[in-house]
């Protein structure tokens, strides 16, 4: 897929795209080629973003390690504060009136022309998917994505899989 971007004064091209919950969690767990392909795209001109929705979806995955969650949702708290001091998340995107009726919208689509997955997990992810696509459209980002299959068919969205591969990326730590 073609990137688009605008030029900004000095010919540098600021291009905005929204980070999906696969990467960020990647990138949180510090899986190198997730971390080489973030700065990548800082380098190239990238300004990133997330939905507060893959900090939710996160949240989950930190709920179901063994440990203090406590001081595990502390840690991931200063985590993503962390980040984003160090401008690698320039903002988190959070989930408003008109984010919802896009991500409804979508969603309608989806079931005309899919069956929605049975099982409730998966059907969970597709909700979430949802708000983040519907975020995406809304703000105008272009989406990165681990999972193309779950945004292809949205025609308008600006979408692009990485190209990291993590055996097992993404699982919580």
């Amino acid at each position: 897929m073609q990137r688009v971007g605008f030029s900004l004064g000095g010919g540098r091209n600021m291009q905005k795209g929204l980070v999906d919950s696969m990467i960020v969690m990647d990138y949180d767990n510090a899986f190198e080629d997730a971390i080489e392909w973030w700065e990548r795209q800082l380098e190239d001109g990238w300004e990133l973003h997330i939905s507060q929705v893959s900090l939710m979806e996160m949240l989950k995955g930190i709920a179901k390690s063994p440990g203090s969650r406590e001081k595990a949702f502390n840690d991931f708290r200063f985590r993503i504060q962390e980040i984003r001091k160090e401008g690698k998340i320039r903002r988190i995107w959070p989930i408003t009136q008109g984010i919802s009726k896009i991500a409804h919208s979508l969603l309608e689509q989806y079931c005309r022309r899919f069956t929605p997955p049975s099982w409730c997990e998966r059907m969970e992810s597709l909700i979430c998917d949802m708000l983040i696509a519907a975020t995406a459209l809304k703000h105008g980002l272009f989406l990165f994505t681990e999972n193309l299959r779950d945004f292809q068919w949205i025609d308008s969205l600006r979408v692009e899989k990485v190209d990291y591969e993590i055996e097992g990326g993404g699982e919580m730590t």
